[in-house]
C-alpha cells in the first residue's frame, strides 16, 4: 500500500499526508483530553472575543495593563471568571498550548513541594527568564530546580523573613548601587558578593 501512495502524483501524496496528520492531531487530542479528564478536569477558560486568539487577546491585555499600572486588577478579572468550585484557577488557551494561571495556595503547594515533578514550567518560561536569571530555580525545572530549590531553602526560614528592617536596608543599598551606574549593563553577582 504504501509504494502504491509513493508512486502516485504529488497531489495524492499531499492529500494522503494532510489526512495522516489530521488524524494524527485528532488522536493526541483525545489522549490530552483523557490526561486532563483523569486529573480532575479543565478550569474556566478566559474568554475572548476573536476565534482562535484567546492567547493574542490576553498577551494584549497584558501589555495594556502593565502599560496603565492595571496588572494586578486584570488578574483579579481573569479569576473572577473561575468555577465555583475552583475560583483562583483559570485556563488561557495559546494557539494549541494550554496554560493554567493559579492563585489557590493548594494548587501552589504541589507545584512547589508536594508534586513539583508534576509539573514544567514549559520553554517559553525558560526562554524568557534564562538570558536573565541564568540556570535558577525560576528558568529550571527537574534535578536542576531541586538543587535550586534545596540551596534557596535556609533563605525563608521563619527567623530571616521576620527581619524584613535587615532586607529592606540591605535592597535599598543595593538599588542606590545600581542606580549609579548610569543605566550601563551591570553583573549583579558583583553586587551580591559585596
Amino acid at each position: 500500500m504504501l509504494s502504491t501512495i509513493l508512486s502516485s502524483s504529488p497531489s495524492t501524496i499531499l492529500i494522503t499526508a494532510c489526512i495522516v496528520a489530521f488524524c494524527a492531531l485528532q488522536v493526541r487530542s483525545y489522549q490530552q483530553h483523557r490526561r486532563i479528564l483523569a486529573l480532575g478536569g479543565y478550569s474556566a477558560r478566559i474568554k475572548s472575543r476573536l476565534p482562535f486568539g484567546e492567547g493574542f487577546v490576553t498577551s494584549w491585555q497584558v501589555i495594556k495593563a502593565v502599560k496603565t499600572n492595571r496588572l494586578l486588577e486584570l488578574f483579579e478579572e481573569c479569576f473572577a471568571q473561575g468555577h465555583v468550585k475552583a475560583p483562583y484557577t483559570v485556563e488561557v488557551m495559546r494557539g494549541t498550548s494550554r496554560a493554567i494561571m493559579t492563585t489557590d495556595s493548594e494548587n501552589i503547594k504541589a507545584m512547589l513541594a508536594t508534586q513539583f515533578k508534576d509539573f514544567d514550567k514549559g520553554e517559553g518560561v525558560k526562554k524568557a527568564w534564562e538570558p536573565f536569571l541564568g540556570h535558577s530555580i525560576f528558568s529550571t525545572d527537574g534535578k536542576l530546580w531541586q538543587d535550586a530549590r534545596t540551596i534557596l531553602r535556609p533563605q525563608f526560614a521563619k527567623d530571616r523573613i521576620a527581619d524584613l528592617d535587615t532586607f529592606e536596608r540591605h535592597v535599598s543599598i543595593l538599588l542606590k548601587l545600581m542606580l549609579e551606574q548610569d543605566g550601563q549593563q551591570i553583573d549583579l553577582m558583583d553586587f551580591f558578593s559585596r
